[in-house]
């Protein structure tokens, strides 16, 4: 472990947070109604996109996929351990 912390800026909404307790439909919504560069930022604060695969993106709906789609990859992660 490399020790960094993850600063997110106190302005920009906890997205795990939203994605746990209201869902990803929630979370969407929600995502839509922030700038580009809000939306960058919580990318790179929450390391959603360690391969760099949105870079040079600028559509806001692709962003928005990655992110939820992250955030579910992580939600469910481990989860198969639980059904056995």
């Amino acid at each position: 472990m490399s020790g960094r912390k993850t600063k997110q800026s106190s302005s920009l909404p906890n997205i795990m947070d939203i994605f746990l307790r209201e869902g990803p439909e929630v979370l969407q919504r929600r995502l839509n109604s922030l700038a580009l560069e809000d939306l960058k930022s919580l990318v790179k604060d929450y390391n959603l996109d360690p391969t760099k695969t949105l870079k040079g993106k600028r559509e806001k709906e692709q962003i928005i996929a990655l992110i939820i789609n992250r955030l579910n990859t992580r939600n469910n992660k481990g989860m198969i351990f639980l059904n056995y």
